[in-house]
């Protein structure tokens, strides 16, 4: 079985894992949201969240974005992202500070942009996957109605492993890497609607 699809596999299960943890047996206020993070638009990258609470101070998210798009003079930040979150609220659910753990990962083809990763350079084409865990801080605002407004940073460790191409077209391949660090791991600006 090839490496990508083994990778993808254990993070289909493992988010299956987190839907499956103690779901709620009766959905009243507050139980259930959709969620699209702001700072992944600026990017070009369409995304969703779905939040659900499983006890009074927990709550469970899966969350999914893409970059489908090449820009001109074949620039791209091409990508696809789970992850999933277990969130403990320090007061009410869907409401004020929180702290979570998140895992995640995806794949990539990215070239001719200024990379935030260290050693990574826009003059080539990089292709390849990324896990990644850790923890995160948030506040979530109420706006009004069903509306609600999250802050949210994540540190934690990614690993990638991927290739380096010249950056042209279907360009050559110079050379493989993998590498981890210890690294921002989420970040968001995000606009909550709570359905239940």
């Amino acid at each position: 079985m090839k490496e990508g699809l083994k990778i993808r596999l254990t993070f289909a299960i493992v988010l299956m894992a987190i839907g499956l943890i103690s779901p709620p047996q009766q959905l009243d206020a507050q139980t259930l949201s959709v969620k699209t993070n702001a700072l992944y638009w600026l990017t070009a990258s369409p995304n969703i969240s779905v939040e659900a609470g499983i006890a009074p101070r927990w709550t469970v998210e899966v969350s999914g974005g893409l970059n489908p798009f090449t820009f001109k003079e074949n620039t791209k930040w091409k990508h696809y992202l789970i992850q999933g979150e277990g969130r403990y609220w320090l007061c009410e659910r869907f409401y004020g500070h929180f702290i979570g753990l998140h895992i995640g990962g995806g794949e990539f083809n990215t070239g001719h942009i200024s990379f935030p990763w260290p050693g990574l350079d826009k003059q080539f084409r990089y292709d390849g996957w990324n896990i990644k865990a850790g923890v995160s801080y948030g506040y979530t605002f109420i706006l009004g109605g069903r509306w609600n407004l999250e802050a949210t940073l994540g540190l934690g460790i990614s690993h990638a492993s991927y290739g380096r191409f010249s950056y042209e077209p279907c360009g050559d391949l110079i050379e493989r890497r993998s590498r981890t660090a210890f690294v921002p791991t989420k970040a968001g600006v995000t606009f909550v609607y709570m359905i239940r």
